[in-house]
């Protein structure tokens, strides 16, 4: 699953939502009498590790063989979360509007729900959104999806290989659009998540990252701070836009810091060889190095380079999302 990018910045995200709120949540349509919308419910479990904070996805496909018109304002979408899980603080949550077609989805073009501001509630465990078209109406054509994006934090005690009793959303809306405008629907759908056989490790940066940090191991998240992207040889990361370097020595144990992303320097040029990421001027020579993250796995290692060898440590597979995870800590591996 892509995850949207406007979802990464919200993990560090501070601000008082209550603050926000303006009462249209407690005057919205969530109150008034609702019929069932005659949608598809469309789940899709979503991965979360013990103790990490990442997006889960619930969505609704307009099955009412007619286009709809959502409210851009007064419409409510109630998510409770799933057993042993929360609702990470949040301002707003994402959505993505997608058509439907014979099971395949493609991602096109059009006006996106915004979902903002929202409140938590009930030991973080409900999220309270109101649907904000700043005075816009949504339309919402027969066979379109609505998928939501909400952060959530699933407890450090859960077991590994679990499925999480689902959580849910509900969308509450008044149809704007004949022949139902004015009708009251009402559509629930449900968050399906689960843990995974193994807790996956990624490098990340830190909450601050800054010229000279060294990345470490932590349990991968969909955050920017554990988010690099290759640009030729150099690896830059996401949120301080400093570049993987290895410094001038090519020994064992030097650490790989970050630092201004230069074009003419050997100690950015990181060449990725299978599932190994090789220092560009070692390739070829006696000894050639690699990124490494240490024995035995586990978090806060910090990134370093090594003789290249065949060991879990220095096995790092840049995946879509632009985390470098340890591919021994992932599922599939």
């Amino acid at each position: 699953m892509r995850i949207p990018p406007r979802a990464l910045a919200r993990l560090t995200a501070v601000v008082a939502a209550s603050a926000l709120l303006s009462g249209p949540l407690a005057s919205s349509t969530a109150s008034a009498a609702a019929e069932p919308f005659p949608g598809k419910d469309r789940p899709t479990i979503t991965t979360i590790a013990p103790g990490a904070t990442s997006v889960a996805q619930l969505a609704v496909n307009n099955t009412s063989g007619r286009a709809q018109t959502l409210p851009g304002e007064g419409a409510v979408m109630e998510f409770t979360a799933p057993e042993g899980a929360t609702f990470a603080d949040q301002i707003m949550v994402d959505t993505r509007t997608e058509t439907y077609d014979h099971e395949e989805i493609a991602t096109r073009e059009t006006r996106q729900l915004f979902l903002n501001p929202c409140e938590r509630s009930e030991g973080n465990k409900k999220l309270t959104c109101e649907i904000n078209g700043e005075g816009s109406d949504f339309p919402w054509a027969a066979g379109d999806s609505h998928a939501f994006f909400p952060l959530l934090a699933v407890d450090g005690s859960t077991p590994l290989g679990k499925q999480l009793a689902p959580g849910k959303g509900v969308l509450t809306f008044t149809a704007q659009s004949e022949p139902d405008k004015g009708r009251n629907f009402s559509f629930t759908m449900s968050m399906q998540v689960r843990t995974p056989t193994k807790i996956p490790l990624c490098l990340g940066a830190g909450s601050n990252p800054t010229f000279g940090t060294q990345p470490r191991l932590n349990v991968c998240q969909d955050i920017g701070s554990q988010q690099f992207t290759r640009y030729g040889s150099l690896l830059e990361n996401a949120v301080s836009r400093l570049c993987l370097n290895v410094g001038d020595r090519r020994d064992n144990g030097a650490p790989v810091v970050l630092r201004a992303c230069q074009d003419a320097t050997p100690n950015q040029d990181l060449i990725p060889v299978g599932d190994k990421i090789k220092v560009e001027d070692t390739i070829g020579k006696a000894k050639e190095m690699c990124l490494g993250v240490g024995a035995p796995l586990r978090k806060g290692n910090g990134l370093q380079i090594w003789e290249c060898l065949d060991v879990p440590g220095q096995y790092l597979v840049h995946l879509a999302t632009g985390q470098i995870a340890v591919r021994s800590t992932l599922e599939n591996s």
